[in-house]
């Protein structure tokens, strides 16, 4: 064979021979004579023999059948060559392709899924298939193909035994089982869907009469789950799939960094941090979406690199992480016909909607777009750049929307156009919701939006939204109808009137009559009119939500006067659980908001030269103002020393400096004629004053009142000192563009410091250890502070220019000029938004919250989110609250929070048997004061209530994997469902311990105890209906089988308090099963609201609430006034999905996708109430006029 000319052909060469061969790891080393990881390095590619050990390796070389005598010394010189070049050529990433089967060792980051995965090969029983679900693009080719073929079929792997044979589903219906042990892996299972009925059964048939030395693992992408659902007999097996989930951040840098070190490269230590940060800029980031571009982004990198390490430089070359979504959009779009380009414009902008300043994605039925728009859309669908998922279209990430260059260009010239289809898209969705009830439609604006809708280059809509704007249009023309009708009607009557005028008893009654039934009209006519106005300012609250809290929520709270239904009382709860801050308005232009450490004053100053004073911090009081005459103010400065309140006032005509102890007294006015002063900090008893030729001024107060001036810092530029900050020994004053200027307590001009682009605002950490710069160049830089000399730690990419800065301590803040104030960790996680409609000038802290001023004239106070956990890239999936405690389940087991104490402090959980931690498997009688959880070993392990925090009571060894624990409410039973086996161990507590008393035949696909203990309900063993179970000492005794209405799959099941069984489905509906007896459960009410499959019901303490989580990340809330629950509330969540919920105590209780657990008000009322008390100053008659058009003015709140 000729020699490889490059490590990774090497690698690859061999690899493809030992599992030719069987040879394993131990047996290579014995034949080279050489330890067991010097074989396996190199037969994994990670390093090259030494000289001296040449020989052994060309002894295993000759093994493996790759060298003979006459090419030996050609092999040899190619070995030295790569030896010389230790860095192999191709990159080791793979782009947007997956990781075939030769390049396992390039394959990590996934070695949970891939240990989950060979442990159900390993596990399962006949018929042995193992369902591998996960995001279009999340690794699961991958998976199967580097990691369960590539490592788990090798010589040296759990599997070796299985020959691996890899298959389509189409190829799956002639296919013929082979005799010898074979591991049949199916990709791509989704295709399912394009078969035919009879083809689909003849699969299933293979499927499920495979032999017992065929195991069978099944790629699914998500979006295709419920497809298999309806397959009856395949349904069980995607109980318990094995998972292709979220990343944490540390396997992000295995997949960073690993592959790189195997071809001889190092990725530095600034670049991860890079990447990290950039994943983590649109949220937390989807596997499916960022995988395929980090890899591809890494590609390039690798390609761009010169040197033995991959670089920040490299990185910013190539491009960076979400730059690439341009240049793949522009490659598709350049690959498409000249015909086919202008119907990408249209495509894209269907997918699009404009939120007040802010692009967003939409979703449009696929079924909507026509013929010639089909193969436009599946070329990006290819791309990864759309989804195809559950019939609907959508643009994959939100990158997309910022990056690519065209369709901004697209957007910015149809601005207008996409404001009407906003408009039209919420108000469908309103109205569907609504129940497509006539006050939900818009007859007025319909004739205007079917105008729209009907020219050639209009957005896509929906079908949904075509009968949206027909029902619209023929209710109006009803309308008019009936309007003409009863005109017709009054004449006549009034000429009938005339004719008989004579007769005046008879025309009393009818003038009676005709007053009785106009004022019935005028009051059907007036609730109409209400409904639809509350209608309209919820839609525009939702709209405005993510760019303007403080607008939404008083829009809320006015929709939520005018008409209370599930929307209103939904809208109004989301505004009070979100970002609401209180505002306080002022005159437009430059707003500087400052609190002083240690003090609770608030100070604001503004365009007209203006300070206005919160002593009490109070901002719903009357300020006191302070008259500076220094026109526009552009820093306000203060500091709390020795008892006195001082603050530097800096503007156009002003530098000074006051005394604000009690009342208002200037102490000093040190501006020049003619010469703005525009920055200013404290250095101890020094006032520091920056102007706009390049000079900081210095006024000594150590005796306030007698200021001494010192000798002014010259930046060398006649330029603006645009920020100044400064510590004991420091001066650090933002100059020209790309430096800033440094001087020593001294006022010694120091070397400058090298910045990216112009810094506009500087903050220094309270123990002055660190700076926080913000710069024009869309960046802020946190700086290290040693003595005199700047260090960078860390860079915080933005997506404009930061204006405003402060620094948190744990965290930093910093604010944009296209309105929005990031706070963020100190490794560039974003952990929270405040989203604002104007350029931030100014960010400071007080007591209540943070404060931000804009360019508007707006000072905003954002109280603290009502957070419960912050888990820290620790994945939420649920919570609750019981006997006081509030229980959280994480990705790591429980969290247990004290809800009776101040604060909530967190209960001590005990680490888990073995210390390798727990699994999202937490279960909890009422009382808190027993858990049941798993320990990452496989171990049960029961928990007890013991003073601050919980004790080992039990741990109960299980020897399959365990996909379901279950608690009964009095603590007393527990039951045990595994993956892919049918049955719930049910264990009973005694005087000696947990004991199990025997199992209930059912699919451990959801199980629920009665309030007492005393009645079970699961999922059947076929997986297509419940079963209803006396428990007693003994092993439990099915009472009763039972189907759903219109046989839909059962996905969820909760008792109530009062002993009725919900029971939720794939399709979104809720049966209530009376079982008075148990023997013969029926259903007497049933509910559609969701519209999704359900994953989790749960009843409220008291049983007057139903609640219900959906796949979809939405929840929905019940009310039990009658037989069959009512609609109360539909939740939805602006930036996470709401993984778990509970209503306790008037408390919402969320589990959230961004890995916080939060309590937002679950009454509207007081949602409400809460919102009127901290909004500050009402929306004004020409905000509301431009917010809400044809509404009558009102403020909700009084």
């Amino acid at each position: 064979m000729l020699p490889p000319l490059s490590r990774g052909a090497l690698a690859q060469q061999m690899a493809a021979a030992r599992s030719r061969i069987g040879l394993s790891i131990r047996r290579a080393a014995a034949i080279a004579e050489v330890p067991a990881s010097t074989a396996q390095g190199w037969l994994e590619g990670r390093h090259l023999p030494t000289p001296s050990l040449m020989p052994q390796f060309m002894t295993l070389l000759r093994a493996l059948q790759l060298v003979t005598v006459q090419n030996e010394t050609a092999w040899a010189e190619a070995l030295d060559r790569m030896r010389r070049s230790s860095i192999v050529a191709e990159s080791p990433y793979v782009g947007l392709r997956p990781y075939a089967t030769t390049e396992s060792s390039l394959f990590v980051g996934r070695e949970r899924s891939l240990e989950e995965l060979l442990d159900a090969c390993s596990r399962t029983r006949p018929p042995r298939i193992v369902m591998v679900v996960g995001a279009s693009g999340a690794g699961k080719s991958s998976l199967l193909a580097a990691g369960l073929i590539g490592r788990g079929t090798a010589p040296d792997g759990p599997l070796s035994h299985l020959n691996p044979v890899q298959s389509t589903v189409r190829d799956l219906l002639g296919w013929k089982t082979p005799t010898e042990a074979t591991l049949l892996v199916v990709d791509q299972f989704e295709e399912l869907q394009q078969l035919e009925a009879t083809e689909a059964g003849e699969l299933v048939d293979t499927l499920c009469r495979l032999p017992d030395h065929v195991t069978c693992v099944i790629g699914l992408n998500a979006n295709a789950v419920g497809t298999v659902l309806r397959q009856e007999r395949l349904a069980p097996f995607l109980a318990s799939p094995v998972l292709v989930g979220p990343l944490t951040t540390a396997e992000y840098r295995q997949i960073i960094e690993v592959p790189a070190r195997h071809h001889g490269r190092a990725v530095s230590t600034e670049l991860t941090h890079v990447l990290i940060r950039d994943l983590h800029q649109y949220g937390y980031p989807d596997p499916g979406i960022v995988l395929p571009l980090l890899s591809n982004t890494l590609k390039r990198c690798w390609n761009a690199a010169s040197g033995e390490t991959l670089t920040t430089s490299d990185y910013l070359a190539s491009g960076g992480l979400w730059t690439s979504l341009n240049d793949e959009a522009e490659a598709v779009w350049q690959d498409l016909s000249a015909q086919d380009r202008p119907l990408v414009r249209r495509l894209m902008l269907s997918l699009v909607v404009v939120d007040a300043n802010r692009l967003l994605r939409r979703s449009i039925p696929f079924g909507s777009l026509s013929s010639q728009m089909v193969p436009v859309a599946e070329a990006f669908i290819a791309s990864r750049l759309l989804t195809h998922s559950e019939d609907h279209l959508t643009i994959t990430h939100e990158a997309l929307l910022t990056r690519w260059h065209r369709l901004r260009g697209w957007v910015e010239q149809e601005e207008a156009t996409l404001l009407v289809g906003r408009r039209i898209h919420m108000a469908t969705k309103l109205w569907d919701e609504g129940g497509r009830a006539p006050e939900g439609l818009m007859p007025v604006e319909a004739e205007m939006w079917q105008s729209w809708a009907r020219a050639e280059d209009a957005p896509v809509i929906s079908k949904n939204e075509h009968e949206f704007i027909d029902a619209s249009l023929a209710l109006g023309r009803a309308h008019e109808e009936e309007q003409e009708n009863r005109l017709k009607h009054t004449r006549r009557q009034r000429r009938t009137a005339l004719g008989i005028a004579t007769v005046a008893v008879v025309l009393a009654v009818v003038a009676a009559f005709l007053g009785i039934h106009s004022a019935a009209l005028t009051q059907q006519a007036n609730t109409a009119a209400r409904a639809a106005r509350a209608q309209q300012l919820a839609l525009v609250s939702d709209q405005i939500r993510n760019t303007d809290p403080n607008e939404a929520a008083q829009l809320a709270v006015a929709a939520h006067r005018l008409e209370e239904n599930p929307r209103t009382r939904s809208t109004v709860i989301e505004s009070a659980g979100g970002t609401a801050p209180l505002r306080i308005n002022g005159a437009a232009g430059n707003t500087m908001v400052a609190v002083a450490p240690g003090s609770d004053i608030v100070l604001r100053g503004d365009s007209q030269g203006n300070l206005a004073v919160w002593r009490d911090g109070n901002l719903k009081s009357e300020p006191e103002l302070v008259e500076t005459d220094g026109g526009q103010l552009f820093a306000v400065q203060p500091v709390l020393r020795d008892g006195r309140y001082l603050v530097i006032v800096a503007g156009q005509r002003t530098a000074s400096v006051w005394d604000l102890t009690t009342s208002a007294r200037k102490l000093g006015e040190w501006a020049v004629a003619g010469v703005t002063s525009y920055s200013a900090a404290w250095q101890g008893t020094v006032a520091l004053i920056g102007n706009l030729h390049g000079e900081v001024q210095r006024i000594d107060l150590t005796n306030p009142e007698r200021p001494e001036v010192r000798t002014p810092l010259l930046t060398g530029e006649d330029v603006a000192v645009t920020a100044l900050t400064a510590t004991p020994d420091l001066i650090v004053a933002s100059a020209s563009r790309n430096r800033l200027a440094l001087f020593d307590s001294a006022g010694t001009a120091l070397p400058d410091f090298q910045v990216p682009g112009q810094v506009m605002s500087l903050d220094v950490s309270e123990d002055g250890k660190e700076i926080l710069a913000g710069s024009s160049a869309s960046k802020a830089l946190l700086l290290e502070v040693s003595g005199t000399a700047l260090r960078t730690n860390h860079e915080f990419l933005m997506k404009s220019g930061v204006h405003a800065v402060r620094h948190l301590g744990d965290q930093v803040a910093l604010g944009g000029s296209q309105g929005e104030v990031v706070i963020a960790n100190r490794t560039g996680e974003i952990t929270e938004r405040r989203p604002l409609r104007s350029v931030v000038t100014s960010i400071s802290r007080g007591s209540a919250g943070l404060l931000t001023g804009t360019a508007e004239g707006t000072l905003s106070l954002w109280p603290p989110l009502p957070t419960l956990l912050r888990t820290n890239g620790v994945k939420i999936h649920d919570i609750r609250r019981m006997g006081g405690k509030t229980i959280i389940t994480t990705a790591d087991g429980p969290r247990v929070l004290d809800s009776t104490a101040p604060g909530s402090p967190e209960l001590t959980v005990p680490t888990s048997p073995g210390g390798g931690g727990y699994l999202p498997h937490v279960a909890s009688d009422v009382t808190g004061s027993t858990l049941a959880t798993q320990s990452r070993d496989g171990k049960v392990v029961l928990l007890r209530l013991a003073g601050s925090g919980y004790e080992t009571e039990q741990v109960i060894d299980e020897t399959t994997t365990v996909v379901d624990l279950v608690l009964s409410p009095d603590g007393r039973r527990l039951a045990i469902g595994h993956r892919s086996q049918v049955g719930y161990d049910i264990y009973q507590r005694g005087s000696t311990g947990w004991e199990p008393t025997g199992t209930l035949h059912a699919w451990p696909g959801g199980l629920v105890f009665n309030s007492d203990g005393t009645l079970v309900a699961a999922m059947s063993a076929d997986g297509t209906g419940y079963v209803v179970a006396a428990v007693t000492d003994s092993s439990p005794e099915i009472l009763a089988e039972a189907g759903l209405p219109d046989r839909v799959v059962p996905s969820a099941f909760e008792f109530s308090p009062s002993g009725l069984l919900a029971v939720g489905a794939l399709n979104g509906g809720v049966s209530i099963i009376d079982l008075s007896d148990p023997t013969k459960p029926h259903a007497t009410a049933q509910v559609f609201d969701a519209h999704a499959s359900l994953e989790r019901l749960r009843f409220s303490p008291d049983g007057n609430h139903l609640l219900a989580t959906s796949v979809e990340g939405d929840l929905w809330v019940w009310e039990r006034t009658g037989e069959t629950p009512a609609l109360s509330l539909h939740i939805e969540h602006p930036s996470a999905s709401i993984a778990g919920a509970d209503l306790v105590d008037g408390q919402l209780l969320l589990a959230l996708s961004d890995n916080t657990a939060v309590a937002w008000p679950g009454n509207a009322a007081a949602a409400a109430a809460d919102l009127c008390s901290r909004l500050g100053d009402p929306l004004t008659s020409q905000e509301w006029a431009q917010l809400a058009p044809g509404v009558p003015f009102m403020n909700g709140c009084s």
